[in-house]
């Protein structure tokens, strides 16, 4: 919840500084901008990577693979 504020926030200021139509407050906001891309990237990625479909893909991939002790030069 603390992310979603945060990036509502953001979202305001880039809003207020584009307002403004100054290019110092342009490149701020566009700062602002590619921040808050990165937070919704990194909350997309974390999901996709944590979730329980990923850690099943994982467990039928070690699976295939013969698991974990089938690697070459392992007991």
């Amino acid at each position: 919840m603390q992310q979603l504020e945060l990036i509502v926030v953001q979202l305001e200021e880039a809003k207020a500084l584009i307002e403004k139509e100054r290019v110092a407050h342009l490149r701020l906001a566009f700062i602002l901008l590619d921040r808050v891309t990165e937070l919704i990237l990194h909350r997309t990625v974390q999901a996709e990577l944590m979730g329980p479909r990923a850690a099943a893909r994982v467990v039928v991939h070690v699976q295939a693979a013969g698991g974990p002790w089938k690697h070459k030069g392992s007991c």
